[in-house]
């Protein structure tokens, strides 16, 4: 988690009109949207990131830039290896990755 308040430029909804764009920034072809947040990060470059829209789940999503680096611990509260035999964390990472049609090898 951050240890404080992340600036964001939010792009969902109305927001994005705001910009002169549109919701296809969360749907179109990556070149443009990728323009965007170059023009985007130009124009705020104190801003840590984008807020915007998945193109495949639609939910909400978070990209960090390099002024975010400060915003979080030295050490994550809990980490894990893949190898690790702790069944309720693999069980929770079947689980949504079935949820979205993900194979999950182990």
């Amino acid at each position: 988690m951050p240890t404080r308040t992340l600036r964001l430029i939010d792009v969902t909804d109305l927001s994005a009109l705001r910009l002169g764009a549109s919701q296809l920034l969360s749907t179109g072809p990556q070149r443009h949207t990728r323009s965007w947040a170059v023009a985007v990060r130009r124009t705020w470059p104190n801003a840590d990131g984008l807020l915007y829209r998945s193109s495949m789940a639609g939910q909400e999503c978070v990209a960090l830039w390099a002024p975010a680096a400060d915003s979080f611990p030295p050490r994550p509260a809990f980490a894990r290896l893949l190898s690790d035999p702790a069944p309720e964390w693999i069980r929770a990472l079947r689980n949504a990755a079935a949820t979205i049609h993900y194979d999950f090898f182990r």
